[in-house]
């Protein structure tokens, strides 16, 4: 069973003749220990999720035009009441950055700086407010990508 998450994608730029389409799905995620005691994640249908389950965001992106798709560019906030999991943003031939401040600028984690007590320190997870995927190649037309990401609930 699919879900589809309410958030809003932006769609920042892309070729006028091209059509992009998106959905996002949710899962839980969890880890799976099979008899050969390997430990495993699988991203399940989000049931019974409480404060500590991992959830995962996979947002496919579809052009379903006539014309390749260039410059792609999604920003996806992060939920409300959850922390990013560090490292967990994926997305094929795509460079990923973060925001901490609502998603007006964007940047690598080492560059990003919050003040804290009066200080500018390294921001870490806990700051971070959206994520950007800056897609390096054009989706061909009707072609599908995806990026995804997993979160803690608070």
């Amino acid at each position: 069973m699919k879900y589809i998450s309410t958030f809003i994608f932006a769609l920042l730029a892309f070729n006028a003749q091209a059509e992009v389409a998106m959905n996002t799905d949710v899962f839980k995620v969890v880890n799976v220990t099979d008899a050969n005691g390997k430990t495993s994640q699988q991203w399940q249908a989000p049931e019974n999720m409480v404060p500590g389950t991992v959830v995962g965001y996979r947002i496919t992106i579809k052009n379903t035009g006539k014309e390749a798709a260039k410059d792609l560019v999604i920003n996806n906030p992060i939920p409300a009441n959850t922390t990013y999991i560090a490292d967990s943003a994926r997305g094929a031939d795509a460079r990923i950055d973060y925001s901490v401040d609502g998603g007006k600028t964007f940047a690598q984690p080492a560059e990003l700086f919050v003040v804290k007590n009066a200080k500018k320190v390294q921001a870490s997870v806990v700051d971070y407010t959206h994520i950007r995927w800056t897609f390096n190649k054009a989706l061909a037309p009707q072609n599908s990508t995806t990026a995804q990401y997993t979160v803690k609930l608070n």
